[in-house]
């Protein structure tokens, strides 16, 4: 009804009513509640009221919209719509209106309000571990660019994990289910079930960043799984290649020669470098090579 029009402790009803009426034509703007600073009733139209209250302990500010109507008989009552930041100015005038039509026909708004039960909160379904799965899969799989790797993550998962815990709602995977998993392979399988532990891993973590669960991962190996199962490097036995016999070495230069790749000329490199000079320093470091040893790593056409 009008922009500004407080009613405060200090004013008399009467005054109050007085400077209302002075000013039916002004109204509440979404500029001027949002600046509002000072607490009081401010009041627009249709009985519509924004509440401005101070907390006197924070000395913030907290705005509420009430609705005035008048029942058949002359009861006045007032009624709570909303915090502000809940509903728009357009949304309470349209509210207000409803409330003041219900009290012409002689129907109480508040306790029609209270009659209808509010509506049960629906809570959002947790996703299975195999669903989060699939779908980190599918979102990732394009930005893998080797073919096998692409393949192993769901070939493995549907091996090794959906049987014990794929269909368990992925907020409830937790690290005995994980160690399930991997204490049948760890250590047979080694190699595979660190990786099986990876994809897990990466697939709880995503969960987590979706909002399907906690943060903290039950697959995590550091300051969580290490505690629980041998570490790789212990379990896993190293076989080395056994060295290939002096006399047969000719045999196997001339088949290496017949390849023609980069593979190859690498282990041919690496197989005629002179003593002292690594292998990982020269295929992985710059060193200048002088035009004797070039030539003697020129192969004939």
């Amino acid at each position: 009804m009008l922009s500004g029009f407080l009613w405060s402790a200090a004013e008399s009803r009467a005054d109050a009513t007085a400077r209302f009426e002075s000013n039916l034509n002004e109204a509440l703007t979404d500029l001027f509640i949002r600046k509002l600073k000072e607490p009081g009733v401010y009041c627009d139209r249709d009985g519509l009221r924004l509440q401005v209250t101070k907390s006197r302990t924070t000395e913030s500010l907290s705005k509420s919209w009430l609705v005035r109507f008048t029942l058949p008989g002359g009861k006045v009552r007032e009624m709570g719509l909303a915090r502000m930041e809940d509903l728009t100015l357009a949304d309470a005038r349209e509210q207000a209106l409803m409330a003041r039509k219900l009290a012409k026909r002689g129907i109480d708004p508040i306790l029609e309000r209270d009659a209808v039960p509010d509506p049960a909160p629906t809570l959002a379904r947790i996703p299975t571990f195999r669903e989060c799965a699939e779908e980190y899969i599918e979102t990732n799989k394009s930005g893998w660019r080797n073919d096998k790797h692409a393949e192993q993550w769901p070939s493995t998962l549907k091996m090794y994990v959906y049987p014990h815990f794929g269909d368990l709602p992925v907020d409830q995977v937790s690290v005995r289910h994980v160690k399930g998993v991997l204490d049948l392979i760890w250590k047979q399988k080694n190699e595979t079930a660190s990786r099986v532990r990876q994809r897990i891993e990466r697939v709880l973590a995503a969960a987590a960043v979706l909002g399907h669960r906690p943060r903290e991962n039950p697959a995590q190996w550091r300051h969580n799984l290490e505690y629980t199962l041998p570490k790789p490097t212990r379990v896993k036995k190293v076989r080395h290649h056994p060295a290939l016999p002096i006399d047969e070495m000719p045999t196997f230069m001339r088949m290496l020669r017949q390849r023609n790749s980069m593979g190859a000329l690498a282990l041919e490199f690496c197989i005629l470098l002179p003593r002292g000079r690594t292998k990982h320093s020269v295929l992985n470091g710059p060193r200048s090579i002088s035009k004797a040893e070039s030539g003697r790593f020129r192969r004939s056409a």
